[in-house]
């Protein structure tokens, strides 16, 4: 069976959407997935260390750069035995930032990713995978006041192994001081692959907790 690593999915959902700023940030999510085709339901964990720099303050240069490394495991026992995935990855982006208003943002990004899969189960031995993508996203922010903000994601994937879909994403990051922030957030992914005979379609759903460090930008 080929599944499409998680990269696109619940790895890039730890990339926690951030905005106007360089920054480093630190997340742990909670992931779910179900296979269609097989029916087989995996759930598990993973973090991810991720960071930005801008080209120049907002207002004079509003392209950016992003990298991230990520790493997940989920596990199923449905067939009465462990299956293990195990799944590790990159992410390399660029985007460009404009704010419609002072408190808010418009974002658009394109990130390469790049993951490497291993299934696993006692007695049967193991397979690996690799997957390579583009995300294609649209996000935006805006401050609610001082100390809270709200922000969103939508975006589209192609990935190796004829692999489509799309992903949303929404948080809400509380500013505890100036140099540390806490963020929360969902993430919902569906991705088919039409490199199988029948097709698959695998659905994902994180929920995602970290914390930001900023030390840059416009906020």
């Amino acid at each position: 069976m080929i599944r499409k690593p998680l990269c696109a999915a619940a790895l890039l959902a730890l990339s926690q959407l951030c905005f106007a700023e360089d920054y480093v940030d630190a997340g742990y999510a909670s992931i779910k997935s179900k296979d269609d085709q097989s029916g087989l339901k995996f759930s598990g964990s993973g973090f991810a260390l991720n960071g930005r720099i801008d080209l120049q303050d907002l207002k004079a240069a509003p392209f950016f750069f992003t990298a991230g490394f990520q790493s997940a495991s989920i596990k199923n026992t449905d067939l009465g035995i462990t299956l293990t995935e195990d799944v590790k990855g990159y992410n390399l982006g660029t985007g460009y930032a404009w704010m419609p208003s002072e408190p808010s943002e418009v974002d658009f990004s394109v990130t390469y990713a790049h993951s490497d899969g291993d299934l696993s189960a006692p007695g049967f031995g193991s397979a690996s995978a690799t997957s390579d993508g583009v995300v294609v996203a649209l996000g935006g922010h805006a401050w609610l006041n001082d100390t809270f903000k709200l922000y969103g994601e939508v975006g589209y994937d192609n990935f190796s192994h004829k692999t489509t879909g799309f992903e949303f994403n929404a948080g809400l990051e509380a500013e505890i001081a100036k140099s540390f922030r806490l963020f929360v957030e969902y993430d919902y992914s569906s991705d088919k692959t039409t490199s199988t005979s029948p097709s698959d379609t695998v659905k994902t759903d994180v929920i995602a907790g970290g914390l930001k460090i900023p030390f840059g930008g416009r906020r």
